[in-house]
C-alpha cells in the first residue's frame, strides 16, 4: 500500500529531476534491475548533492 502511495510521487520528483532519468526509471521498475538500487542511493544523497546534480543537468541542457 505504502509502495503504490509512494511511487507516483517518486516518478513525478524524478521526472522533474530529469526526464531521461525518469523514463529510465520507469521501464526499470516494471522489470527491477540496478538501476532502482542507483535512484534510491542518489535520493539518500544530501540535497546539496542533489542540487548541484539538478543544476549541472538544467545548464547540460541549454545549448
Amino acid at each position: 500500500m505504502l509502495r503504490e502511495f509512494l511511487l507516483p510521487e517518486l516518478m513525478l520528483i524524478i521526472l522533474d529531476f530529469n526526464v531521461e532519468v525518469g523514463l529510465k526509471l520507469g521501464m526499470v521498475l516494471v522489470g527491477g534491475s540496478q538501476l532502482v538500487q542507483q535512484s534510491w542511493m542518489l535520493l539518500k544523497q544530501p540535497s546539496e548533492l542533489k542540487h548541484r546534480l539538478f543544476t549541472r543537468n538544467i545548464h547540460h541542457r541549454t545549448p
